[in-house]
C-alpha cells in the first residue's frame, strides 16, 4: 500500500506540474545529468536529498521541477556543459504563495566526474 501511495504522490505532482508524459522523476541530480548529455535534454520532478534541501530551504511542500539541456560538449566522450534550472513550487512569502527559482550551469561527464579539459 506504500508504494502505491508513493506512485499516486508522484502522479499527482506530475499533473499539477504541468509536466508532459515524457517528462521524468529522479531522486537524484547524475541521473538528471546523464540523461540530457545522452539525450541533449532532460526534466522532470525531482525528489530524493535535493528535494529535501529544497522544501527545508524554502518552507513548502510544493514540487521540485528541474531541467538540464546540454549547452557544449567536450571533445573528452561523455562530457558535456549543462543549464540546470530547478523552480521550487508554492513557496511562501510575505506577498503571497510564489516559485524559487535556481539556474545554474556545471560541467559533466557521464562517470561523474568534471571534464579532465574544457577544450
Amino acid at each position: 500500500m506504500h508504494k502505491l501511495s508513493n506512485l499516486a504522490a508522484i502522479l499527482v505532482l506530475a499533473v499539477f506540474a504541468g509536466e508532459s508524459a515524457a517528462d521524468g522523476f529522479y531522486s537524484n541530480a547524475h541521473d538528471l545529468m546523464v540523461e540530457a548529455i545522452r539525450n541533449g535534454q532532460a526534466s522532470g520532478v525531482m525528489g530524493g536529498d535535493i528535494a529535501s534541501k529544497f522544501t527545508a530551504q524554502f518552507k513548502s511542500n510544493g514540487a521540485l521541477l528541474v531541467d538540464a539541456k546540454k549547452i557544449l560538449s567536450y571533445k573528452q566522450p561523455g562530457c558535456a556543459r549543462l543549464a540546470v534550472n530547478y523552480t521550487k513550487k508554492d513557496v511562501p512569502t510575505p506577498q503571497g504563495i510564489t516559485s524559487a527559482h535556481l539556474n545554474t550551469q556545471i560541467n559533466y561527464c557521464l562517470d561523474g566526474r568534471a571534464p579532465q579539459s574544457l577544450e
